[in-house]
């Protein structure tokens, strides 16, 4: 019996070595803007998907890879996935890349893309095209760097790492990652609209008009809190650690705004102020302040390989 133990550990020590020999084997290469990635040989496949929408939510839920949306008029949303394979040579990328599949389902209430890769470490896809402003939107991601452009509806982005851009948003917007940076300029907020961002490790910017209503909650774990061309009522700032806790009513308030970063500075900020020139006040002593005052029809393209 304790021969046979021996021999059974000896079998699993070698398909372990095996594996941590096959992972080593592809290869690394640094792309043009200096990105590691495994693999010294890449397979790329694209896909079109076209769907008619009318209000639901499209869900996009998906793997490593870039998410770049643009919000459109109209009721049909136009994708271009584009699944990435890499592997030690040609033939090994091709294998990877064929083992990536892209799944639909839909429902009166969404319509949902999932992304599937046999071997995610190696796999990627990226989403482009442009999706109706007015139709909320779900994003679920790996690790990605996620820009999206004049979606005024209810938004919602979890990924675990990488940056998030949102720019010409409205309404309610959750963000969460575990690491990355936020950006997010909302054109109005309702006095109804919840704003969530947040990080474990990253800066949160926030513009909003200045004539916003809403009651502002804002932490850092270790970092600062930053103001620029809003005027804060009720205005209250502790301490915690490395980091401080600030809360602020901007216009009697109405909405809701949460922002949190363990490791990071937060800047809230109004949509007139100068991004490159302005002057940042810290949001510390009361004299740093700013005193200014049925289901639809889908529509599937082929896949080219």
């Amino acid at each position: 019996m304790h021969s046979f133990s021996i021999y059974l550990l000896a079998v699993g020590l070698l398909l372990c070595t095996a594996c941590d020999w096959q992972a080593e084997d592809v290869g690394v290469t640094e792309t043009e803007t200096g990105r590691l990635m495994l693999g010294s040989a890449e397979e790329e496949r694209t896909a079109e998907r076209s769907v008619s929408l009318e209000g639901r939510t499209l869900v996009l839920d998906g793997l490593d890879g870039d998410v770049n949306l643009q919000g459109v008029r109209g009721d049909r949303a136009n994708l271009t996935f584009t699944r990435l394979g890499r592997g030690a040579d040609p033939d090994d990328a091709r294998r990877v890349a064929g083992t990536i599949s892209l799944e639909e389902a839909g429902s009166e209430e969404q319509f949902q893309y999932m992304l599937r890769a046999e071997e995610p470490k190696l796999s990627r896809v990226n989403i482009k095209g442009e999706v109706p402003a007015r139709a909320p939107l779900n994003i679920k991601m790996a690790h990605a760097d996620i820009r999206i452009d004049s979606v005024q509806a209810p938004l919602v982005i979890q990924s675990e790492h990488g940056p998030v851009h949102v720019q010409q948003a409205a309404g309610t917007v959750s963000v969460q990652l575990a690491n990355g940076s936020i950006y997010l300029s909302l054109t109005e907020v309702g006095s109804d609209d919840e704003v969530s961002l947040k990080t474990k490790n990253g800066d949160i910017t926030l513009r909003l008009p200045a004539d916003s209503e809403a009651s502002v909650n804002a932490f850092t774990g270790t970092g600062e809190i930053l103001t620029r061309n809003l005027t804060f009522e009720d205005k209250t700032l502790d301490r915690e650690g490395s980091g401080y806790e600030f809360s602020g009513v901007l216009n009697e308030g109405g909405a809701s705004i949460s922002l949190s970063t363990q490791n990071g500075t937060i800047t809230i900020t109004s949509l007139d102020a100068e991004e490159e020139n302005g002057v940042e006040h810290r949001a510390f002593p009361e004299e740093l302040f700013p005193v200014d005052p049925a289901p639809p029809q889908n529509q599937n393209g082929p896949d080219t390989d």
